[in-house]
């Protein structure tokens, strides 16, 4: 797989996100939270997975976390089980997941679904049990496609409830290689030069307009977000490590809460 240097970008807010990094490290230093501490009350990770069938969530999580289980790979869109836990492997940091069904199905209740499996979660006396991070997985729509579904919509205006607002949401815009690869095409039939770099610039400039603009009106702040690709080895690596970060931070904060 190719690298893509400029692959992720991170909207960074001053109110709702902040460096992940420094608030971990400053949380966990006033605390005097460790690691061991971490792991000790919350050993693995839980992830919810979320987004319209066809965005590749599936593909993501089974080469960020090394999963084929059925339940993300092979069933029939809208068959998957929320409440069922897949277990990462491969030697990364380990992850329990959760995937939803996907937008498209089931449009009038999916996100109600959703935001049930959360609130009964959110309830649970043990952090551990509790979910610590969501992939909100939106495709690049390429050639005018259709960036933002209603349930999605109705996801990300939602999702300031009791129930969503101490859980990090990862908005992960997938098939990034595609979109680098239509400014390349472009550049081409423009008589332009075609190199990786500024094709993948020109990319970064329409994810902005097109992608993160869009959904940052939509939610009325900034977002986290994650550009990736299963073509590019870090994208992937940077999905796993924010994840790992994101995930982190919110069981350290649900400690020192108490």
């Amino acid at each position: 797989m190719a690298a893509s240097p400029a692959a992720i970008k991170r909207r960074e807010d001053p109110g709702a996100f902040k460096s992940l990094s420094k608030i971990s490290r400053n949380t966990n230093e006033a605390s005097g939270l460790t690691q061991a501490k971490i792991s000790e009350i919350c050993p693995q990770f839980r992830i919810l997975v979320v987004g319209k069938c066809g965005s590749g969530k599936s593909s993501l999580v089974n080469s960020v976390f090394g999963i084929t289980d059925a339940t993300v790979s092979h069933i029939e869109p809208g068959v998957a089980e929320i409440n069922h836990e897949i277990s990462s492997s491969g030697g990364k940091p380990q992850f329990l997941l959760h995937d939803s069904l996907g937008f498209e199905y089931c449009e009038d209740n999916t996100v109600e679904i959703v935001q049930k499996f959360l609130r009964r979660r959110s309830q649970e006396p043990l952090i551990k049990d509790r979910v610590h991070a969501i992939w909100l997985c939106i495709s690049i729509p390429i050639a005018n496609g259709r960036l933002i579904e209603t349930s999605v919509e109705e996801f990300l205006k939602q999702d300031v409830q009791k129930e969503l607002e101490q859980i990090p949401i990862i908005v992960v815009l997938t098939k990034y290689d595609r979109l680098v690869a239509a400014e390349r095409l472009a550049m081409k039939h423009n008589g332009q030069e075609t190199s990786f770099e500024l094709a993948e610039k020109r990319a970064q400039q329409r994810l902005q307009k097109e992608c993160v603009k869009p959904l940052e009106n939509l939610a009325g702040r900034g977002i986290l977000y994650v550009a990736a690709s299963t073509q590019y080895d870090n994208t992937l690596n940077e999905l796993a490590g924010t994840t790992f970060s994101e995930a982190q931070e919110c069981v350290a904060k649900a400690i020192i809460a108490g």
